[in-house]
């Protein structure tokens, strides 16, 4: 499956984040490993976490812009300090 990698690609060329499974936790792991290996990935994470890592970038100071467009690509960009969960 190539899907995962091209969807990684775009996200990236837009300026935004990728988050991806972790395939261990993954159905069909083969989506997640795609995007991991068609590189650059910024969270690899399990499903059950995933909600609340977009919470905490959709939380990040210009969110509010999100829906005005302009701010769109540096708001999912990745974070300058790595994301805990």
């Amino acid at each position: 499956m190539n899907d995962g990698a091209r969807g990684s690609r775009i996200i990236r060329r837009l300026g935004g984040a990728v988050i991806v499974q972790d395939p261990a936790s993954a159905a069909v792991p083969d989506m997640p490993l795609a995007s991991i290996a068609a590189g650059p990935v910024d969270f690899v994470l399990p499903a059950a976490v995933i909600p609340a890592a977009l919470t905490t970038l959709a939380m990040r100071a210009g969110a509010a812009e999100l829906f005005c467009g302009p701010a769109l690509p540096s708001l999912l960009s990745p974070p300058a300090t790595p994301l805990v969960i």
